[in-house]
């Protein structure tokens, strides 16, 4: 990842500084830093034309402005009262709730300046006006309370950006340590610009209504070509291919069945028929609450992790028929209602079992229909019902 900062002198002559980052697992490291390059031709000496880039732009042509927080139509009238907004690009860095800083620059001329970079096959990922992404560095500065670089003076509080302005000492210069590495004041901007990519969440700026164009996409594309490479082309071929032969598959089938229909009137009404009973069938399983597998399991689970020891469950019949079952009539159920069976030899622990189920918050009810024990010395037969709540 490449971070430019070009400077435009009042004659039209380009200063720009350059630095690449690269990532490695956690950490940020630096492959290359210069400056003083005078000719976007000449970046090519320590650029690859695959390097994204991210390039903020100063000097002749751009303008900025402390104005307070106004409504975002009105900023570039704050500059300039007359201008028509879809020539120019506006942006917008807040310094405080009360304060922004705007840059504006012609549209048509940082159009320009873009296409220079693309013709020389750079991908432009973004366009900042300023020294805004300064900002991303501020957390290495320690506790300073300004800044001068190349062509600024910048002013921090609160561990950011309150202010910035140009200076014509184009001669000073400094070495500061960012990140455990040492870089000039006309290093600096450039690398924050770098660093910006791998912080894609931390942009202080916007801008308002046009924008500048932005090779993302195009870079995106290829980058995810460039890591999948043929490979994945051929996995997408040959599943289309898949697609394909399905399809002519299930066409011809289709073809035959529709000639078939043609040929067999009869079929539209037995399938009428089929519908019929399957709705009809249907019904009765949702009538049954058979559908609702997850809950009827639930109420057996619950039941059978419940059952006192002493006591011996022998049938759980949930959701019974309600009648017997007779041809050609349909079969109903007793919904949200359990049937159970079992012996033991005491009856007070079907009470207390009794007693424990009806404090289940999904049980309505639980009755004794029956207990019958013939001696003390056999286990007695007891039957339960119990309701569901819906």
């Amino acid at each position: 990842m490449a971070g430019i900062d070009l400077t435009i002198a009042e004659d039209g002559s380009y200063d720009m500084g350059l630095v690449i980052l690269k990532k490695k697992k956690t950490s940020v490291e630096t492959i290359a830093k210069t400056s003083g390059i005078q000719t976007i031709a000449n970046l090519h000496t320590y650029l690859k034309k695959q390097v994204p880039v991210v390039l903020s732009v100063t000097g002749k042509g751009i303008i900025h402005k402390n104005t307070g927080n106004v409504n975002d139509d009105s900023l570039l009238y704050q500059v300039l009262p007359n201008a028509k907004p879809n020539l120019f690009y506006v942006q917008k860095y807040p310094v405080s709730e009360t304060n922004i800083i705007v840059s504006i620059s012609r549209k048509e001329w940082m159009e320009s300046i873009i296409s220079e970079f693309r013709e020389e096959g750079f991908i432009i990922l973004a366009t900042v006006l300023g020294p805004v992404n300064l900002d991303n560095i501020i957390q290495w500065l320690g506790n300073a309370e300004s800044l001068q670089t190349k062509y600024f003076k910048l002013s921090f509080e609160n561990k950011k950006i309150s202010g910035f302005e140009k200076h014509k000492d184009s001669k000073h210069s400094a070495v500061l340590s960012l990140n455990n590495e040492e870089y000039t004041t006309d290093q600096v901007i450039p690398y924050a610009n770098a660093l910006s990519f791998f912080l894609p969440d931390n942009a202080g700026y916007e801008y308002i209504g046009n924008s500048p164009d932005s090779d993302k996409g195009t870079f995106v594309y290829k980058n995810a070509l460039k890591v999948s490479g043929w490979g994945m082309l051929v996995i997408v071929f040959m599943l289309l291919l898949i697609n394909y032969l399905f399809f002519e598959h299930f066409r011809s089938n289709r073809d035959e069945l529709k000639l078939e229909l043609g040929f067999n009137s009869g079929l539209i009404e037995k399938m009428g028929k089929l519908q019929s009973e399957l709705d009809l069938r249907k019904e009765m399983f949702e009538k049954s609450g058979l559908l609702n597998v997850s809950r009827l399991s639930f109420y057996a689970d619950r039941i059978a992790m419940g059952v006192p020891r002493g006591i011996i469950l022998n049938r759980m019949n949930i959701n019974p028929v309600a009648d017997k079952i007779r041809k050609s009539e349909q079969i109903l159920f007793s919904n949200a209602y359990i049937e159970i069976e079992g012996t033991t030899k005491l009856s007070s622990l079907v009470n207390d079992w009794i007693k424990k189920l009806r404090k289940e918050s999904w049980i309505s009810d639980v009755k004794s229909v029956e207990y019958n024990q013939e001696s003390f010395s056999e286990p007695g037969e007891f039957k339960l019902a119990i309701e569901v709540k819906n």
